[in-house]
């Protein structure tokens, strides 16, 4: 009876090694045979323009104040805030009655002397008169020219004209005011060619110069894009900032945009030759930097990279990527390093 019972207390610790053996088998053995399915790619070789994006404030390229050369008193407006004018626009009228009568004063001396110096050069012809009396007169006609010029210098500054074509901006005057010389009356914006001002880090600094094109969109005016160029690069460094200034000049012909306004600037730097690009889902990033997928032996091959700049749907590779290198670029997201991968075809 003992040996039966002994054989049957033997025969249930057999049984029970053999089920806690079985539970705690690893079952990632079985695992390690079910590869993930991925799709790998060849890298992308190209030449690509180089780039850098910032933003910048519009500003007008001309603006010019209208200010009188004389002072008077204001008897005609001509125009409208706002309004857009062609230089040489009349804008405001001063009273002009005592300059033109001086005006006329002078021109009516300088015919009087006009026709006797013409006088004067016949009877020399005939030796009625000296030399001397004709260099006398022809001074004194010269003198009355230039002071009928003076006058009427004089008399056209009191009609005040657009110095520029552009827009005219608010006006603080009336009919009636008297104002005085250099007095800011109104002023007139061209805003046909518009300026941008920007910053770029100082790393850029021996990459940009003048005549480079630049590629301009706004927020505010979707599927819209102008091109530019450079026209200023600052000669030193911002030693606080780290930061270029630098401007562009930009054709505006349909008066699109406005000074003050913020757009999105593209600096473009000339081309990168043989880049090497992948696709920007493939590229992966952790604690310790950038990385891709490469396939190597049938399992997952994790490689650090050093990117660069997106272009389109592609990243460049600046680092950790040869011409000859395939990545994962299908399924990277479900796999890990070292684990066991099946190409697709």
């Amino acid at each position: 009876m003992k040996k039966i019972v002994l054989g049957l207390v033997m025969l249930l610790l057999v049984v029970g090694s053999a089920s806690v053996w079985s539970f705690r088998r690893p079952h990632s053995i079985g695992n390690m045979t079910d590869a993930t399915l991925v799709k790998v790619s060849a890298v992308t070789v190209k030449d690509i323009p180089l780039s850098v994006s910032t933003t910048g404030t519009l500003q007008a390229n001309q603006q010019a104040n209208v200010s009188p050369k004389v002072g008077g008193n204001i008897t005609s407006i001509n125009f409208n805030e706002g309004q857009y004018v062609k230089a040489g626009t009349i804008l405001i009228n001063l009273d002009d009655s005592q300059q033109r009568q001086q005006y006329l004063s002078a021109e009516a001396q300088a015919n009087l002397a006009a026709t006797t110096y013409k006088r004067y050069l016949s009877l020399r012809k005939k030796n009625i008169v000296a030399p001397q009396d004709i260099d006398q007169y022809g001074a004194d006609y010269k003198k009355a020219l230039a002071t009928q010029k003076a006058n009427q210098i004089t008399l056209d500054d009191m009609t005040i004209r657009a110095p520029i074509d552009g827009y005219l901006g608010a006006k603080s005057i009336n009919i009636g005011d008297n104002v005085t010389v250099g007095q800011s009356l109104v002023t007139v914006t061209d805003i046909s060619q518009l300026k941008i001002e920007y910053s770029l880090p100082s790393s850029y600094a021996a990459k940009v110069v003048e005549g480079q094109k630049v590629l301009i969109t706004a927020d505010f005016l979707p599927n819209k894009q102008w091109s530019g160029s450079v026209s200023y690069v600052s000669p030193f460094v911002d030693a606080n900032t780290q930061t270029l200034t630098i401007h562009a000049l930009l054709p505006n012909q349909q008066h699109l945009l406005k000074p003050g306004q913020s757009v999105n600037i593209t600096q473009l730097l000339g081309n990168t030759a043989h880049a090497i690009l992948v696709p920007s889902d493939a590229v992966m990033a952790n604690i310790n930097g950038n990385y891709v997928f490469q396939v190597k032996d049938g399992k997952v091959a994790t490689t650090p990279i050093k990117i660069g700049e997106h272009y389109d749907a592609m990243t460049v590779i600046l680092k950790g990527l040869t011409a000859q290198d395939k990545i994962i670029t299908e399924g990277q997201f479900q796999v890990k390093d070292g684990n066991p991968v099946k190409i697709a075809q």
